[in-house]
């Protein structure tokens, strides 16, 4: 993906609408390939809030004259050369505003440093002071007499040199990869998701601002108590993809291959209707003729890979057009692209036939997310005739794996129904899990989806 052109999603909007003036001090939660990562880029390139702000067309507070810059603390480790280039330009950008002799800031470093720190036995108390340090370290502030460095003296160090700065953290997975199991992994992370920015937030007008971007799974490893609660106060920036931003994804996607004409400046100024028209040379207004009474392509695809939360990750997105795209330029003819061309680029038959390895990449991905999950689908194999709808008798689920599929939104049980095989799973789930649909299904899970968001 080419990161220079915007595409400012729905927690990107929230941020930019609530942080106008005060700096942000959130936790923004998404589950894997939610696009985690990709929002953390978006924000660094940018490089100062104020060009953020403008970006999501928010009108510029002109009475605030200490500007705003924004620095990649934490990354992943799985950014490409080109991303992690312009990550490191923008910490040299700011750093070199400090106008001070400091050592040139090093991730890999400061992630040395996070794991020897791990292997000691720290509290949740010591784990603060530990971020604290290490962010003071980053602008070169020390405490010159041994004691431990507060949040108050970093404040008032970018206070003095008339500088406001938000911390960007990404990558906590790829740092505490050993959460389930590692007991200072949770403290280490609650330290900071809860204690450190429970301290930012009694600074009163902060000239520090955190942002840290969450895999959602690992809140449940960390914040053992009203963990509800905890998500509530952060809900605005979650990083779900509703319908609109799953077109304008889509359209970005095509404008970054070329394959369809219009300025990505220009992407926030198309509505509901303005982004489907547009939509349409990719994948058709149905998926048959115009006339038929076949489904619309984008709600098709949009139902398709979500799940029975109404959840759909960016990634998922991503992967469907690619699988579409390469069903249609392999198997041209299988598919038949000669008779559609005139009307889209992707098939209705290219676009059926990509929700398959779609499925089967999200199955392994939950997997690797969920223990418990992957523990439910290695049992499935002793069950050969696998369909929906299912009772929970049929599969032996017992209560808790029930709950967690649920919340998943993996299955969904239609209460309404009074038959036992009343359980229902989404189709970006269905063939990845080896379940076939039986008569009627699909368009039962489609209702149900509707229902069940």
């Amino acid at each position: 993906m080419c990161i220079r052109d915007r595409l400012i999603t729905e927690p990107l909007k929230n941020l930019a609408s609530n942080f106008q003036d005060s700096l942000p001090n959130i936790v923004s939660l998404g589950s894997k390939g939610a696009g985690k990562t990709f929002n953390y880029i978006q924000l660094s390139r940018l490089k100062k809030w104020d060009n953020f702000l403008q970006k999501a067309n928010i009108k510029i507070n002109k009475n605030q004259i200490e500007p705003t810059y924004i620095f990649p603390f934490l990354q992943s480790t799985t950014l490409g050369e080109k991303a992690e280039s312009i990550i490191n330009g923008v910490r040299k950008d700011f750093l070199n505003q400090l106008d001070i002799n400091i050592p040139i800031f090093s991730f890999s470093d400061l992630r040395e440093r996070i794991g020897d720190t791990v292997d000691n036995e720290l509290t949740e108390n010591e784990w603060t002071d530990f971020w604290v340090r290490e962010i003071g370290r980053s602008l070169g502030v020390v405490s010159n007499d041994n004691s431990i460095l507060k949040l108050s003296d970093i404040h008032n160090y970018l206070k003095s040199k008339s500088l406001r700065v938000i911390y960007l953290f990404d990558g906590l997975e790829d740092i505490f990869s050993n959460i389930l199991f590692n007991r200072q992994e949770q403290i280490a992370l609650k330290s900071l998701i809860d204690n450190l920015l429970l301290k930012l937030s009694e600074i009163r007008q902060a000239n520090l601002g955190i942002i840290i971007f969450l895999r959602r799974d690992f809140l449940r490893h960390t914040i053992t108590q009203n963990v509800l609660q905890f998500e509530n106060k952060y809900r605005a920036y979650d990083l779900i993809w509703d319908e609109i931003s799953f077109l304008k994804l889509s359209l970005w996607l095509c404008i970054q291959a070329n394959v369809i004409d219009h300025e990505p400046e220009e992407l926030e100024t198309l509505g509901r209707e303005g982004l489907q028209d547009k939509l349409e040379q990719l994948w058709g207004k149905k998926l048959g003729k115009d006339e038929s009474k076949e489904a619309y392509s984008y709600l098709w695809i949009f139902n398709a890979l979500t799940d029975f939360k109404n959840r759909l990750q960016a990634r998922d997105i991503v992967r469907f057009l690619y699988f579409a795209a390469e069903k249609t330029v392999d198997n041209s003819q299988n598919v038949q692209f000669t008779k559609w061309a005139s009307s889209r680029l992707l098939p209705p038959q290219a676009v059926r036939r990509a929700l398959e390895p779609c499925s089967k990449k999200k199955v392994e991905e939950a997997k690797e997310e969920y223990a418990m999950f992957k523990t439910w689908v290695d049992s499935l194999s002793e069950f050969r005739d696998r369909k929906v709808p299912f009772s929970s008798q049929q599969l032996k689920m017992d209560s808790l794996t029930i709950d967690l599929l649920k919340e998943m939104g993996v299955i969904y049980e239609d209460i309404a129904k009074d038959e036992v095989e009343r359980f229902y799973i989404p189709e970006i789930f269905r063939e990845g899990l080896g379940f076939s649909s039986g008569k009627g299904a699909r368009p039962r899970v489609l209702a149900l989806k509707r229902k069940s968001s």
